[in-house]
């Protein structure tokens, strides 16, 4: 059981899928605890105590397992819902007087339904579990705690029933391993594709080093520096991606800024400054078409925007920045100041902290500035 639900969670599911599942799983209990309190008042209005008591205990696994699931424990809250359909299916069982009734059904369906949400490797517990409690059932048959009518007790009706459950469990381990062989080539052309989409944004920052020789290295080094950066503070490994890919063209609209301007060997004037500053907006206009992009592109668009308000393009202030612009303008403000420019030397590490210290809540979000000053 553990090792299927540790596979199930960190292997074979994505963070979007997983997601996915958990609605799926909300979405189930809260029927069966819709229709369970229905039924349960039904029968409480006919008497029919023994039916409600069992509906009732139904209805209160439901509400663990709606609060396990809302809190991410999605393992246990699918584990909890199958242990309450199991005795549901063995109760609806004996009270109805042992296999000939049409409740023995549930087992294959939940043997589907358990292999939906954890997966192949789960069949086989989930088909061991069932006839099991199908052998219990029968037993209490054949020792007479039941009274059936006379064929139910054949060895050969019996046999019948085990067979319908292994052959069902047959059927969906061949469905779902299909499923799972389709799903993960279908992961490999993907993984593939974004392998070409990272080496095409590579190429385009190698060509903007190649016209900007003042930003040789810059790329790699404010990347590397801004995925440890996202760890520190906690990303999702999906942010960190997108982070990645932000960091690495966050310079890519300074393609349309004249050579003059970007290859000047002293500080620029007014005039020179304010048509630097519109690479951001040139970067928004160069990768809008672009959706893959669409995350990664906040960065160069707004890694020049200040937590006081006084950046540029829009003037954004405090969270109303993206907090991957945020993070990105501490390690990008870091790597130009340690690094030489015609007009001026690089920086000492200890005046570049302090730089960064003094700007705290000024240029740079606070919490920021506090997760970066630990990993340097």
């Amino acid at each position: 059981m553990t090792s299927f639900v540790k596979k199930f969670q960190k292997k074979e599911l994505s963070p979007y899928e997983l997601e996915e599942r958990r609605r799926t799983l909300a979405v189930i209990l809260r029927v069966i605890l819709i229709a369970g309190s229905a039924l349960f008042l039904v029968n409480v209005y006919i008497r029919a105590w023994d039916i409600a008591a069992a509906l009732l205990a139904m209805c209160a696994v439901c509400l663990p397992a709606l609060w396990l699931n809302a809190r991410g424990r999605y393992a246990f809250a699918a584990a909890l819902t199958l242990t309450m359909l199991f005795f549901a299916a063995d109760y609806n069982l004996m009270a109805s007087g042992g296999l000939q009734d049409s409740g023995m059904l549930a087992y294959p369906m939940i043997i589907i339904v358990g292999s939906l949400f954890f997966g192949r490797c789960s069949i086989p517990v989930l088909t061991l579990v069932s006839l099991g409690t199908l052998a219990v059932v029968g037993l209490l048959e054949i020792t007479g705690y039941f009274s059936p009518a006379p064929s139910v007790t054949d060895t050969g009706y019996c046999l019948s029933v085990a067979v319908l459950l292994i052959a069902s469990s047959a059927l969906v381990w061949v469905i779902i391993r299909n499923t799972e062989s389709n799903i993960s080539h279908i992961r490999k052309a993907e993984e593939e594709l974004l392998r070409t989409y990272d080496l095409t944004l590579w190429g385009w920052a190698k060509a903007l080093e190649y016209r900007d020789r003042e930003t040789e290295g810059h790329s790699r080094r404010v990347v590397d520096l801004s995925v440890r950066l996202a760890r520190e503070m906690g990303c999702c490994e999906a942010e960190i991606e997108h982070i990645q890919r932000g960091a690495l063209i966050h310079d890519i609209g300074k393609m349309a800024i004249p050579d003059y301007i970007l290859s000047k060997p002293g500080p620029l004037d007014v005039h020179e400054k304010k048509a630097m500053e519109k690479h951001t907006v040139y970067a928004k206009e160069m990768l809008a078409p672009i959706s893959f992009l669409q995350p990664a592109s906040i960065i160069s668009y707004c890694h020049h925007e200040r937590w006081d308000g006084s950046g540029y393009p829009r003037g954004l202030k405090g969270e109303e920045i993206p907090r991957a612009a945020r993070l990105f303008a501490v390690v990008d403000q870091w790597d130009a100041l340690r690094s030489e420019r015609p007009y001026r030397k690089a920086w000492p590490k200890e005046e570049v902290i302090a730089f960064v210290k003094e700007n705290s809540g000024k240029r740079f979000d606070p919490e920021v500035v506090e997760a970066f000053l630990r990993i340097i």
